[in-house]
This record gives C-alpha cells, sequence and structure tokens, in this order.
C-alpha cells in the first residue's frame, strides 16, 4: 500500500519532533545534570545532618551513561573531615532498561581516604549523618534490590582509624580493592580482591567470592607481619605482658546469610 505525501510529510515531522527531543534530553544531561548535581547535593545533606560536602564540577556523558565527580570531600558539622575522594566514576548499562535492575558496567573509587573514629560513648563519627540520613518512618523488611556490578574497583584507598576510648590508633594504606560480576538477580557469585598494608606493618591479602542471592562469602585471608607490640591497647589487659614479636596468620572461611 502506498502513503499519501501527507501521511509521509506527518510521519517525517514525528521522526524530527522525536530525535529533536532526544538531542535536547542529552544536551540537558551534558550540560545541566554536573551542574545540579554540584549545587544540590551539598545543599541536600547539610540540610539533612548539617554535614558539609563538596565537589568540583562532575562530568556526564550522555551516550556512555557515565559520570565522573572529581574531588569530592564529606566534613563534620565543625569541619573535621569524614571522607575524600580524588574521582569517584560509575557507567551505567544500557541493560538496566531491559533487565530490570541496576546493572553498572563499571564503579571506580580513586584515593578515597577515611576518618574512622569509635568515640569514648561507643558511637562512631559517622553515626550521625548516617541516623540523619535514614528514614523517619518504619521501614517493611525488603529483599534485596536487582543489583548487578560487573566490575568494581577501589584504588589507593586509606582508613585513619582510631579508638578513643582505647587511646589507639592506626592506619591502614593503601587499600586496593577489584570486585567483579556480582549480581543479586542470579545465584552468579563474583570475585572480589583485596590488598592493604597496615599502619601496624602488616600486609593483609583478602580474596574469595560473593554471591548476594542467598548473601555469602568465601575466600582466604593472609596477614604477615603483623607487629604486635602496637596492639598493646588492646591486649594488655588480656595478656601478663607486654606483648612482643611479629605474627602472621592465614585463614579459610564461609560465611553465609539466608
Amino acid at each position: 500500500m502506498a502513503f499519501r505525501r501527507p501521511a509521509l510529510k506527518t510521519l517525517a515531522y514525528a521522526a524530527g519532533g522525536v530525535l529533536a527531543l532526544y538531542a535536547l534530553c542529552l544536551l540537558f544531561g551534558w550540560l545541566a545534570l554536573p551542574r545540579i548535581i554540584q549545587a544540590e547535593a551539598p545543599h541536600f545533606i547539610e540540610e539533612k545532618s548539617g554535614h558539609h560536602l563538596s565537589m568540583d564540577l562532575p562530568e556526564f556523558n550522555p551516550f556512555a551513561l557515565s559520570l565522573r565527580i572529581p574531588n569530592l570531600k564529606l566534613a563534620e558539622p565543625d569541619g573535621k573531615p569524614l571522607l575524600s575522594l580524588s574521582e569517584f566514576f560509575t557507567d551505567v548499562s544500557a541493560a538496566s532498561l531491559f533487565r530490570r535492575a541496576y546493572v553498572f558496567d563499571a564503579i571506580r573509587l580513586t584515593a578515597p581516604q577515611v576518618e574512622l573514629e569509635l568515640l569514648k560513648d561507643g558511637s562512631l563519627n559517622w553515626t550521625p549523618l548516617i541516623e540523619a540520613l535514614k528514614s523517619k518512618e518504619p521501614q517493611p523488611q525488603a529483599a534485596l534490590p536487582r543489583l548487578e556490578i560487573r566490575s568494581f574497583a577501589l584504588n589507593g584507598g586509606r582508613i585513619d582509624f582510631a579508638d578513643r576510648k582505647a587511646d589507639f590508633a592506626t592506619r591502614v594504606d593503601p587499600i586496593d580493592l577489584e570486585l567483579a560480576d556480582v549480581s543479586s538477580v542470579s545465584e552468579q557469585e563474583g570475585r572480589y580482591r583485596v590488598v592493604a598494608r597496615t599502619g601496624l606493618g602488616a600486609q593483609v591479602a583478602w580474596q574469595g567470592e560473593v554471591g548476594l542471592r542467598p548473601v555469602a562469602l568465601s575466600g582466604d585471608i593472609d596477614v604477615a607481619g603483623l607487629d604486635l607490640a602496637k596492639l598493646a591497647p588492646y591486649l594488655r589487659n588480656l595478656l601478663p605482658a607486654a606483648p612482643t614479636g611479629i605474627a602472621a596468620l592465614s585463614s579459610d572461611y564461609q560465611m553465609s546469610y539466608a
């Protein structure tokens, strides 16, 4: 059946309108979204908790569905640092539209630095922020969200830990973590690998498999070069004399939560 000219013209106008709308959406995502994130995310955090969030102008690629946020920093209301990231990068897969799941081709954290303190009252320095962001309404127990992460990488991380009750402090760095093919949609198991050196001089190698349906961890962990003298604040009440020497340990493990 042959189309009449008016029908062809209408079809062409419609197709042109759809393409124009799509182009406008891409332009909006490319130009407007980064500035909205940079302005609104810190406002949201400060309004909810009084904490301070800052970042350089994000970069959004509407064609690859990727987002890069450079120099992200989070601080307590009094300005004490909680978290900093040289770069946060995520690449959302278009498969999210078809699999009815959050599918990430890649998530990457570059040089994250975390300040973790156990305060004298037993709470953590992160507790006020977590409590402020929690929903005030009781939440029904829900299943894990449908999630797939094909590649997760944490490069050059650092954790500064302080126990104010025991007057103990240490640093874990650098931390390098790799995670691959993790899914809560199926019973497929992903792989993870963590390599780190602690402020106690110990080297940690931790690797294995993780499953989200059901939640399960299995693998092995190796710790070498652990200076026992630096653990004295924790061990002095358990041992008759101050510990000395260098320790190493290795273990296989398997954990699950049904």
